[in-house]
């Protein structure tokens, strides 16, 4: 209509004047990020509107022909929604003459092949919806689910002609034979066509001279031939004509084309007659030579059969000579009908250079091939045409480079003379212009792959001559994808020639294919050497402004934020500003506000988060539009915080634990540690000389130790101290453990190692009192169910000999310990005492203490048998010496009846020694070995005996009490004299012997 040109390609639709300068383009890409390619572009002409769809769910748009904004879209599959496979569509008459887009496509979608593979589609009401409901009958024909594969039908192209709508096909014969035909479909226009019922098939031949047949169709053009052609066909005026250019596959089951092609022609007329034949057979004669078996409901029912004629088709090709037949080329075609002449430029072959071929068609089989013109391409698309007076033809082809070749030879003779070599992935003819060589760069889908998280991939670069075939010149050449870079500043800083879109925030090859052509709204990249001189450069781009003081926020307490930044956007009519925090796990946003192009304000907002951790840093992003990002190359960090972390008061006001500039406290009126806004009262600064609580102790471990010293001993618990220097000292058993100061945490744990403590192997309980109502035949220890047998017990001190192995971890009643070690119980009487817990140290043997206790043993018994000898003669000497003891033994028994019965009778009150005997009894105190010591209830007494009870005493002394030591048994004074007259004291005296005074206490020897 104005002669403009509309292209559609990936993720952008542009709109060109005649002579190919940019007027407009717009982006196709999703937000998401997915690639769009275009698979439909149609002009309708009647509503004067441009109708797209992509691979993008297959959607569809109708735009403005002018700005090419959106007019109406839907979310209704219509296009394939895969790159691969392939869709038809164009904008031609439908139901009550309103325009309607018919689609052919084998795929739409991952779940949707084959449904739908020929419909038309409303562009009024429910736009891209078929029509269904009512008199209308849905206009859409399906495959056959059995017969859905990959490549079972391509759609080539399409076209209206005489209220019908056709498609061109490659397709395979069916489930039994992968043959690839080429076929024209139609179906009618007009709303009669109940469930597109007209839907007919024929196949296509293209036969050269030789009868080779030419099976893959790959371009079809419908015109009006001119006078002499039309003559020559015997057509009537307005009588059309169709070409097509055929190629033949490797194989009758491959796809691939050989490189040779063939043009013919068909007449309307013939094509429509085979059409009415197809129906005329199905009508009446009906059967499977009719019926399409990969058509869903295909059905031919013949006379008399039960329904209509539906879908059906002709196993009758219409045949065609070859009008054109090249090797070593493939053909697209565009036509020029007016002045009978069709050009034909080549298609790519590897190493084959691209032509543009002028034909003369004198005649329905002649053709006259009459100029030949080398296209400057390695690579030539098959949609091309002419502009609208017939003087220009449009081919749309690859990217192009130039190489400078100094001394390079003139060898412009020779076509072409010289190629480029891609690395081993692509080679193309080079054309000379003087030291300088042009050549095409690869296909993009044989270009290498640009790894993931770059934004360029290099390839050797090379130059053959084509004359010596040697290859002379050797450079690196880069791959790059300015669209991988996601911030302005990656992008204009970049080594390629990006620019950044600011108000699409995207990075672009060019500038012009910014939505926004306002160069305010786009910042050139640094090296773009064909980029404006405006706004060039990363400090034109939007971002956040480095910060300089740390940015503090408290949990629970509602703050606002000041961004400061650099060229922040005018949004005007999108969507406003907002702030996220975004961190391990976490993340939370609020709306901002652009005060000016400096300064931004997050709104107020309360924050939380759940990691145990007093401080947790969080990245400050501001982003716009949903998700574009303002750059943040100097990394905004927000601080989030919580003082309720801290469980006591000394980690709360611990500058350790707590650092000053987040202004913890402790918050008395609720025990927890707070800023002052969220403590109600009696709130206490980290600088305060308050005292926090007494210490109080969790769990000290190990519970036990080696008397040596060296065990490192942990104690838990809280408020152990603000810092290290709080803690003076720690005692364990009246002994000294050292603190480790690198292993102390304020307030929750402090280490220290044991020293060594000097004690007897054998057990010691101390207590008070222990001897005053008792002696050690009233006292039974038990650890667990065992017996730590007694002997001795003093006033403080009570010894016994525990068994040899480590008893096991019970109670007196043999009920299990928490700790798995045995329960210390003294019973004295009817009244237990819980000591504690003993454990025993490990002591392992090695094998040179076992050779030495085997030779002990042996000296052992040699000694043992000269020991047997002088007993055997000591003991003729004893038995004499035997007779005297037993008397004295009678005699000191008596002895100790009468001294109790004198203990009896002085006792004024017998609850008095039950009291003392009660007194608590503490564990054992680790402060040296004590001294043991018995007590003699015969001190007060002057026991008169003969010499031999004197040599008994000693003997029975040395042999029970041999490591015994004296004490001081004045406290016992009163206990053991007996409460009796003076003259009853006299007489006492005088029955039993000399005075107190005179007798020698009984001590250890």
């Amino acid at each position: 209509m104005t002669g403009d040109v509309y292209i559609g390609g990936v993720d952008y639709i542009y709109r060109l004047d005649k002579d190919l300068q940019l007027i407009y383009n717009i982006t196709t890409k999703p937000d998401d990020g997915t690639d769009n390619y275009n698979k439909i572009l149609s002009i309708n002409y009647d509503d004067h509107n441009l109708v797209t769809c992509g691979s993008y769910h297959g959607y569809c748009q109708i735009r403005n022909l002018t700005d090419l904004s959106v007019l109406g879209t839907s979310d209704i599959y219509v296009a394939a929604a895969t790159v691969d496979d392939s869709t038809v569509g164009f904008v031609a008459h439908g139901y009550d003459d309103k325009p309607m887009l018919y689609v052919g496509t084998s795929k739409l979608g991952n779940f949707y092949h084959g449904e739908k593979a020929v419909s038309g589609r409303q562009l009024e009401g429910t736009i891209f919806s078929t029509l269904s409901g009512g008199t209308v009958h849905e206009t859409n024909v399906d495959i056959h689910t059995s017969y859905q594969q990959a490549n079972s039908v391509i759609y080539k192209t399409g076209f209206s002609y005489g209220g019908f709508s056709y498609f061109l096909t490659v397709q395979s014969l069916g489930r039994s034979d992968n043959s690839y035909i080429s076929r024209i479909v139609r179906v009618c226009q007009e709303r009669n066509d109940f469930y597109y019922d007209s839907y007919t098939e024929i196949t296509l031949k293209c036969n050269s001279s030789d009868d080779m047949s030419n099976n893959l169709l790959q371009a079809a053009h419908v015109m009006k031939p001119a006078s002499d052609l039309a003559k020559s066909l015997s057509l009537e005026d307005g009588q059309h004509v169709l070409f097509a250019v055929f190629a033949k596959g490797e194989t009758p089951q491959d796809l691939t084309p050989l490189q040779q092609s063939a043009v013919c022609l068909y007449k309307i007329t013939d094509i429509e007659q085979a059409f009415s034949d197809a129906i005329f057979g199905c009508i009446n004669q009906g059967g499977n030579d009719y019926k399409l078996d990969y058509i869903s409901g295909s059905a031919c029912p013949g006379i008399g059969g039960i329904g209509h004629t539906v879908k059906s088709f002709t196993n009758q090709p219409y045949f065609s000579l070859a009008l054109l037949f090249r090797r070593s080329a493939q053909l697209v075609l565009c036509i020029d009908m007016s002045m009978e002449k069709i050009l034909y430029p080549y298609t790519p072959f590897w190493n084959i250079p691209i032509h543009i071929l002028k034909v003369h068609l004198r005649q329905r089989l002649s053709a006259v091939e009459y100029y030949n013109h080398y296209l400057q391409s390695s690579t030539v698309l098959p949609d091309i045409t002419f502009d609208t007076v017939f003087h220009h033809v449009y081919v749309l082809s690859q990217y192009r480079i130039t190489l400078s070749v100094t001394q390079l030879p003139d060898e412009r003779d020779i076509t072409p003379a010289y190629h480029c070599k891609f690395g081993g992935i692509f080679i193309t003819p080079a054309v000379q212009s003087g030291n300088a060589l042009t050549c095409d760069t690869p296909l993009i889908d044989i270009r290498p792959n640009i790894p993931s998280g770059q934004d360029s991939v290099a390839v050797q670069l090379s130059v053959k001559s084509m004359e010596t075939t040697i290859e002379f010149v050797h450079t690196e050449f880069y791959f790059f994808n300015c669209s991988a870079l996601d911030s302005c500043t990656e992008c204009v800083s970049s080594n390629w020639a990006c620019d950044w879109c600011i108000y699409e925030n995207k990075c672009a090859h060019e500038s012009s294919t910014c939505a926004e052509d306002d160069s305010s709204k786009i910042v050139v990249g640094e090296n773009n050497i064909f980029g404006g001189s405006g706004r060039r450069g990363r400090h034109y781009c939007p971002y956040i402004e480095q910060q300089i003081d740390e940015v503090l926020v408290p949990v629970g307490l509602t703050v606002s934020l000041v961004v400061n930044a650099v060229n922040i956007p005018d949004l005007k009519d999108n969507p406003g500003y907002e702030c996220i925090l975004r961190g391990y796990g976490f993340e939370d946003s609020t709306s901002a506000t652009r005060y000016n192009e400096s300064t931004l304000m997050c709104d107020a907002k309360e924050y939380h988060y759940n990691a145990d951790t007093k401080e947790f840093k969080v990245s400050l992003i501001v982003q716009w539009n949903a998700n574009y990002i303002i750059d943040n190359i100097y990394g905004y960090i927000v601080t989030l915080y919580d003082c309720s972390v801290s469980l006591d008061c000394s980690e709360c006001l611990s500058t350790v634990t707590s650092r000053e500039q987040l202004q913890c406290g402790w918050c008395v009126s609720d025990n927890s540690c707070q800023i002052e806004q969220h403590c109600d009262y009696h709130w206490l600064p980290q600088d305060t000389t308050h005292n926090c609580g007494n210490p109080v102790i969790y769990e000290i471990w190990p519970s036990s130790g080696s008397f040596e010293g060296g065990t490192n001993i942990l104690i838990s618990g809280s408020n152990l101290g603000k810092t290290y220097s709080h803690i003076d000292n720690v005692h364990i058993g009246g002994r000294n453990c050292i603190l480790v100061e690198e292993r102390y945490t304020v307030s929750r744990s402090i280490e220290c190692t044991t020293d060594s403590a000097d004690i007897d192997m054998s057990g010691e309980i101390s207590g008070e009192n222990l001897n005053l109502a008792s002696t050690r035949d009233d006292v039974t220890v038990y650890i667990g169910t065992e017996i730590c047998n007694v002997t001795s017990i003093g006033n403080t001190i009570l010894y016994c000999i525990p068994p040899e192995s480590q008893p096991i971890g019970v109670d007196i009643n043999g009920t299990a310990t928490d700790n798995n070690l045995p329960e210390v119980m003294v019973v004295v009487g009817n009244l237990d005492f819980f000591i504690g817990y003993l454990s025993y140290m490990d002591q392992t043997s090695s094998p040179n203490i076992i050779l030495i206790v085997v030779s002990l043993s042996i000296v052992a018994f040699l000694l043992l048998i000269v020991i047997v000898v002088v007993i055997v003669i000591y003991q003729c000497k004893h038995i004499d010496s035997e007779r005297k003891i037993n008397d004295l033994r009678k005699n000191v028994l008596n002895m100790d009846i009468k001294l109790s019965d004198i203990k009896d009778e002085n006792t004024t009150d017998p609850r008095g020694s039950e009291e003392e005997l009660q007194t608590p009894v503490s564990k054992i105190p680790n402060e040296g070995v004590p001294h043991i010591c018995i007590t003699s209830d015969y001190q007060t007494l002057q026991p008169q005996v003969t010499s031999e009870y004197q040599a008994l005493e000693t003997t029975l002394i040395s042999r029970e009490y041999e490591s015994l030591q004296p004490c001081d048994v004045s406290q016992y004074q009163s206990l053991n004299k007996p409460a009796v007259t003076k003259q009853q004291e006299t007489s006492n005296y005088e029955e039993i012997g000399r005075s107190t005074s005179d007798t020698q206490p009984m001590g250890s020897k």
